[in-house]
């Protein structure tokens, strides 16, 4: 069952005052939709009763635990570099905004003129917050208004038609699709069943529907494992996938079984299957981390696909991390591709999950310091890792194939961001960057 905790109404706490707090100045406050990653939410200045477009973004940190080396005077906030870096390439002003809960007051901070006047912040993290100028009360709106329309404002980036970006996805085109679906009656109800009765043995994909066992593999042939659980009396009926393509509810069917090939490419890669989460997930070999080699940005990369999460202060082990994936075909108009979901997944000892209460401070805390460059990197590893050598995935290799380009689908804008551009030359060799110490160790516990 899923649990409301007492840091869960801390954190929520700060963004109610923000947000009672800005509507009182007579601004415009929005929350993010998502506030697990990114930004908290943003106010939007009025002036005369008329919005402005004059757009602040939002961090929200609730707790007393962030509150370090304080006195009567000020206090000093930690924040991660990544944290810095990412508010510092924001295009609009950026607040970093601190909230004590027993005393019910809300500090902020303007990140982008803070960086002017202290240049260290970018290697440090550490704010110092001035009691006396950093408190925020409902008559301190035209703090808010200097902000965006002082000279010191930050510039914002400028949208041009003369320059266009290419906009990467983390779908993956098939290039073969499969063409026939060969099928014949059966008694067996679920694939359970059907399982059963094939035992130990060889699986092909195959799906249980109006009584009848449907498949990719060659149905006809003697040596067709299904055919144990099939009445093989009546002639293999042979479908073309094109009929199903055209049928919404047997669409469904076709991903269906496109997704039950994939599992097995997936079993044949070593993966196991989360049911419960519909992800796959990398083990250890022999109870060992191992490490994955591949070709990424302009260079050769490695990976440890599983491994190991030791404690600063003891030494010892705390958990298993193991890189996983999300993957399923989806159709987008006429085209087919594989949609590339990376994430994590945390275990005892590969098998036992931790509890979601266990894992979920620092999944979301890793995931909300993940940008660009370091999505990308997750992509490039798993179209390698589904395909360690050939040019494309081949995940159905029978007669007919399932085969899926290992380069995701991209395109041209018409427009683009002036300045604003990410540089893919730097290489880098081992791309193992999950910090998970720092978010288990020291008050960053604290949300």
């Amino acid at each position: 069952m899923k649990q409301w905790t007492e840091r869960d109404v801390t954190a929520r706490s700060g963004i109610v005052k923000l947000d009672r707090l800005v509507t009182d100045m007579g601004y415009i406050w929005r929350p993010t939709a998502n506030s697990d990653v990114g930004m908290d939410g943003e106010i939007e200045l009025v002036e005369d009763r008329a919005a402005t477009a004059k757009i602040i973004k939002a961090q929200v940190k609730s707790g007393a635990s962030y509150f370090r080396k304080e006195d009567q005077r000020s206090f000093e906030f930690h924040a991660s570099i990544d944290d810095v870096k990412y508010w510092l390439a924001a295009n609009n002003p950026v607040l970093i905004v601190v909230y004590h809960p027993e005393r019910d007051l809300l500090y902020a901070v303007h990140v982008q003129g803070y960086a002017l006047a202290h240049a260290e912040i970018a290697r440090t993290g550490v704010f110092k917050f001035d009691k006396a100028e950093t408190t925020l009360l409902a008559e301190h709106g035209h703090k808010l208004r200097s902000i965006v329309f002082s000279d010191g404002a930050p510039a914002r980036l400028e949208i041009s038609a003369k320059r266009r970006e290419k906009l990467r996805s983390n779908l993956l085109p098939v290039i073969e699709n499969i063409e026939f679906l060969y099928s014949l009656p059966t008694t067996c109800r679920e694939k359970q069943e059907v399982r059963l009765l094939l035992g130990s043995g060889p699986k092909p994909p195959f799906i249980v529907r109006e009584n009848r066992i449907w498949t990719p593999s060659y149905l006809p042939s003697e040596d067709c494992a299904l055919r144990v659980a099939c009445e093989t009396s009546e002639e293999v009926r042979v479908t073309p996938s094109i009929e199903w393509m055209e049928d919404n509810s047997r669409e469904l069917w076709l991903v269906e079984l496109l997704n039950s090939c994939l599992q097995k490419h997936c079993a044949r890669l070593g993966l196991i299957y989360d049911r419960k989460h519909k992800r796959f997930y990398c083990m250890p070999r022999d109870g060992k981390e191992w490490w994955f080699t591949y070709p990424s940005i302009q260079n050769t990369a490695r990976r440890r696909p599983a491994f190991q999460s030791i404690s600063r202060s003891t030494g010892e082990i705390r958990f298993w991390i193991h890189q996983s994936v999300r993957l399923k075909f989806e159709r987008l108009g006429p085209h087919w591709f594989l949609k590339v979901i990376p994430g994590y997944v945390f275990t005892h000892d590969g098998e036992r999950f931790l509890a979601s209460g266990e894992v979920g401070r620092v999944a979301t805390g890793k995931k909300s310091r993940e940008r660009n460059l370091v999505v990308l990197r997750h992509l490039l590893f798993w179209r390698e890792f589904l395909s360690p050598s050939d040019g494309v995935i081949t995940i159905f290799p029978g007669s007919q194939k399932l085969i899926v380009s290992k380069d995701y689908a991209d395109c041209l804008t018409e427009f683009g961001i002036e300045g604003d551009g990410l540089d893919l030359t730097p290489t880098v060799t081992e791309e193992d960057d999950l910090s998970i110490d720092e978010l288990f160790d020291g008050d960053q516990e604290q949300v």
